[in-house]
């Protein structure tokens, strides 16, 4: 950095066997909104369970939002909604990892939205939001501290370090959901994985909250996603916690098959209930 510069260094996404990428300055802007703890760990070395939900339309094929809301840590990704489909999904969001076109979003002051942060733009909306948290605080309270605005906005980044050890570990971009299972790895005991791999190739809908959009894209992605979620999987190191995800990957024959065996177990579940209640 030249000398009189206001800043004191610049932050870089340096990948091995690449030209490093200039992501934003290290300076005031900066500095007076890192949080004093890291919402990933807080005051715990680690969360004793851990739900990462995904946003596939695999999330509608079972009633499973009571079991989710059950965990320490609840990470759901960009702008997937729980209201209206909280029997299936949940309520509870405790962390929301968001890349740069959905880091608004939030359904409750409670979320730790937590920014990817791989671009120069990611860096700018970043720092833009918390301009705009002390413009509204000036109007409204005469100030305030940086930690009444960490506390106001809850915004986080991931930081540049681990964008890099994703990029050298993995050969190609990963999606922001797969960076949320590999994050939680470092910071729970236990890890559930819900709607993940399973997409209109499976016969389910890109989203949950939009089941008639089964637009494919980047799929080789999603195969490499896969291949590598199951091979952690396989290690006992996350469970996946959506039935028939196995079979859905072999076959479509496979895949209807265990799901109408799925729904046949349900029905038979739910009668021995009503009549045990009876």
């Amino acid at each position: 950095v030249g000398e009189g510069t206001k800043y004191r260094s610049i932050m870089e996404l340096d990948i091995k066997g690449e030209p490093p990428r200039f992501i934003g300055p290290v300076g005031p802007p900066l500095i007076r909104n890192l949080p004093e703890t890291d919402v990933m760990r807080g005051k715990k070395i680690f969360f004793s369970r851990c739900a990462v939900v995904g946003s596939s339309g695999a999330m509608l094929a079972a009633e499973r939002g009571a079991e989710i809301d059950e965990h320490d840590l609840v990470m759901r990704f960009n702008n997937a909604p729980t209201v209206g489909f909280e029997i299936y999904v949940g309520r509870k969001t405790t962390h929301r990892v968001s890349n740069s076109l959905s880091f608004n979003f939030r359904e409750g002051v409670g979320e730790h939205v937590m920014q990817v942060m791989r671009s120069p733009q990611a860096f700018k909306q970043f720092i833009a939001a918390f301009n705009r948290e002390d413009e509204r605080l000036k109007r409204t309270t005469r100030g305030g501290s940086a930690k009444d605005k960490r506390l106001t906005i809850r915004l986080y980044a991931l930081h540049v370090d681990f964008a890099r050890y994703l990029a050298e570990s993995f050969h190609f971009t990963l999606s922001v959901g797969f960076q949320g299972i590999l994050a939680s790895l470092m910071s729970c005991e236990e890890v559930d994985v819900y709607g993940f791999a399973a997409g209109p190739a499976q016969g389910y809908a890109h989203h949950y909250w939009s089941p008639t959009d089964h637009t494919t894209f980047n799929t080789g992605r999603d195969t490499k996603e896969w291949n590598a979620l199951r091979s952690i999987a396989a290690l006992g190191l996350v469970q996946l916690r959506d039935g028939c995800i196995e079979e859905c990957h072999r076959s479509q024959q496979q895949c209807t098959s265990c799901t109408l065996t799925g729904m046949q177990e349900q029905m038979s579940l739910e009668r021995n209930s009503t009549q045990s209640d009876t």
